[in-house]
């Protein structure tokens, strides 16, 4: 919240044009004081505030960049004391504040990042959601990195697949009677 105080200074006998005064009062109203020319010094700047190059060939006192103070002055972009430098879990990508007071991109945390971090039990982005072949169960990590039963691929499960030729659970694997030779899955 700014405060602001106003002061009342009457000068009698004072031999100095109005425009030559300074007076360091420490008031915290703008980040920058109109002044018509400073780059001959920045002693022309009041107390906190320094002579910089606004625009081309333009220069003005500005307040003096505090970085870590609350508060956005002069070259900087934020101002956070202490702020995180990690984006929220499940965002790809944010710009947080630096110790400098600079904008740049954040930690990422998120689902399929291949490190386990939130509620995740597992990350492995890409996974196959399928069981080696030949298991008859197993626990995979899911899109949503969570453990679940893989799809598992195995002799007798009434599906052809691996190197399968034929897939019939509980067949009866004896030839007809009389045959000497037949084939059986």
């Amino acid at each position: 919240m700014n405060k602001y105080y106003f002061f009342f200074v009457f000068l009698v006998g004072c031999e100095a044009p109005l425009s030559e005064l300074k007076l360091d009062i420490g008031l915290d109203i703008d980040q920058s004081i109109s002044v018509t020319d400073c780059r001959d010094g920045a002693d022309q700047c009041p107390s906190g505030f320094i002579c910089t190059e606004t625009a081309s060939t333009v220069f003005e006192c500005t307040k003096e960049s505090l970085c870590g103070d609350g508060e956005v002055n002069g070259q900087e972009a934020c101002d956070e004391p202490g702020a995180v430098q990690n984006c929220e879990y499940g965002q790809t990508e944010c710009e947080v504040c630096s110790a400098n007071c600079e904008q740049i991109a954040g930690q990422t945390a998120f689902c399929g990042d291949g490190e386990v971090n939130g509620q995740e039990v597992c990350d492995e982005p890409g996974a196959d959601q399928s069981c080696v072949y030949g298991q008859t169960e197993c626990e995979l990590c899911s899109p949503n990195c969570e453990r679940v039963a893989g799809q598992t691929s195995f002799c007798g499960d009434g599906e052809v697949n691996g190197q399968e030729s034929c897939d019939e659970p509980g067949a009866d694997q004896s030839c007809v009677y009389g045959q000497t030779e037949c084939e059986v899955c």
